[in-house]
């Protein structure tokens, strides 16, 4: 027999003998449910993520206190999984085998890639442009060419139509002229008045609150403090957060993820040096704003003077507890 094929048999055997697996450990991440810590004041629970500093080094430090605090989040990791490898006699097979080589094989080289880094053929330059400004509201178009490192992308002015179907709500337009015009938190002129009503509201008592000497603490007197400025970026973050508790149905200022406070923040591009976020369900904004003050650690917030700007959010959702609403106050500390 030839040496070759004795070689395979040898590996065969060995490979039935002792078997060939390879482990693989597979991860899911799966958020679990969340039951919030609640200071609750009559009808309204509420909860607050402590300061988020950034210091010279630019780390963030979240300070999560007692009063509704951090919500946690089930995480679950899936057990390895065996994959099993080929078997070793399929590839002892293909070696025993000649092989040959074409020699005038060619490669075929990849068509044109714009943006692969890689200068392609009939490419004089990599990356190219992309004309995509993600805005359903404009046009987009490009002139010259992405090959010869000449194209130039130009964007046309919003559409100002009121066209139900095209995914862009213009300014003026409401979702009674225009189905594209869905609350959306982010677009503040999709953002129902009714809503926008009860913010401010619940704004100014905020700021009333803010204007009285008091003692959170029971012993010691702040105040009066300035009234909060609102900041348009703030009031998005707000809403964002209150629209996300009344859609999943939770109150607490950390989501089910574990995200907190700049999570909502960060994306408006507010520059800021200190961050806090309180959060409440409750039905009027006079009950939710006397159940922050009634929390000693909540209140001491309200009335921390380094505090100048805020934004506040209302939202609701079908099924949440309860039928109540929920509500955000984002203060911040600019950079």
């Amino acid at each position: 027999m030839h040496a070759r094929h004795v070689f395979a048999l040898l590996t065969l055997a060995l490979a039935l003998g002792t078997g060939c697996t390879y482990d693989f450990d597979q991860f899911r991440e799966q958020g679990g449910s969340t039951t919030p810590t609640q200071d609750v004041s009559g009808d309204s629970g509420a909860s607050d993520t402590g300061p988020r500093d950034v210091g010279a080094d630019a780390r963030v430090t979240p300070d999560s206190g007692g009063d509704g605090g951090p919500a946690d989040a089930a995480r679950a990791d899936g057990g390895p999984a065996d994959a099993t490898a080929p078997d070793a006699a399929d590839a002892t097979a293909d070696a025993s085998e000649d092989m040959s080589v074409e020699e005038d094989m060619g490669v075929v080289p990849d068509p044109a890639l714009c943006g692969n880094d890689v200068i392609d053929p009939g490419e004089l330059c990599d990356p190219c442009p992309v004309c995509d400004d993600m805005d359903a509201c404009t046009m987009d178009s490009s002139q010259g060419s992405a090959s010869t490192c000449d194209q130039v992308c130009s964007f046309s002015q919003p559409q100002a139509q009121c066209i139900s179907g095209d995914g862009c709500c213009p300014v003026s337009c409401t979702l009674a002229d225009d189905a594209d015009c869905t609350p959306d938190c982010r677009l503040d002129h999709t953002w129902p008045q009714n809503l926008k009503g009860l913010e401010a509201q619940l704004f100014a008592l905020l700021n009333q609150g803010r204007a009285q000497a008091r003692s959170c603490d029971g012993a010691t007197l702040s105040g009066p403090q300035p009234a909060f400025t609102l900041d348009p970026a703030l009031v998005i973050a707000a809403r964002c957060q209150a629209e996300d508790m009344a859609k999943r149905n939770y109150v607490s200022a950390t989501t089910p993820e574990g995200d907190q406070v700049d999570f909502w923040v960060d994306p408006t591009g507010y520059d800021w040096a200190s961050l806090a976020s309180h959060v409440s369900s409750a039905a009027t904004p006079q009950a939710m704003v006397d159940s922050w003050f009634a929390s000693p650690r909540i209140c001491a917030r309200m009335m921390d003077p380094s505090y100048t700007e805020a934004g506040v959010g209302w939202a609701t959702a079908p099924g949440t507890t309860g039928g109540l609403p929920r509500g955000a106050h984002v203060a911040a500390q600019p950079r």
